[in-house]
């Protein structure tokens, strides 16, 4: 289990302000896609502008995968919501209670998730599945 491990995102779309449809539409796109993993506690805070009523500003987004696996998910998850716009970026803050933080950023753009997987294969370490990659958990091995 990894009960300890939060994983925080701070997401972007170049060019656009924090409150534009486009970017409040690709934050909530990956909110609804993180969200559907099964056992991932996802706590989602936002300001509401002026311009909407019903919708916010994502000011923060933390993630407890609970398991090595779970981890991994979010990774793919990640990585697909890059691959759908060039212009999104992403900061993830890998971090465990006591232990040190990690902040890797990938981009649409350069789809060079090895730092990503890299920092996350670290932070898993101290967990007996954690050294799994992101393939392998997704294939089985």
């Amino acid at each position: 289990m990894c009960d300890d491990l939060r994983i925080g995102v701070d997401l972007d779309l170049k060019g656009l302000a924090k409150d534009h449809p486009a970017q409040l539409h690709a934050a909530e796109e990956l909110v609804n896609d993180l969200q559907e993993i099964p056992g991932i506690r996802l706590q989602v805070s936002s300001a509401v502008t002026e311009l909407r009523s019903s919708k916010g500003v994502l000011q923060d987004l933390v993630l407890a995968p609970g398991t090595a696996s779970g981890a991994w998910v979010v990774v793919n998850i990640v990585k697909l919501w890059l691959a759908r716009d060039r212009r999104r970026t992403i900061n993830i803050r890998i971090a465990q209670d006591g232990g040190r933080t990690m902040v890797v950023e990938a981009s649409g753009e350069s789809l060079s998730h090895q730092a990503l997987e890299s920092a996350m294969r670290e932070a898993l370490s101290a967990y007996p599945d954690g050294q799994r990659s992101s393939t392998d958990q997704s294939s089985g091995h």
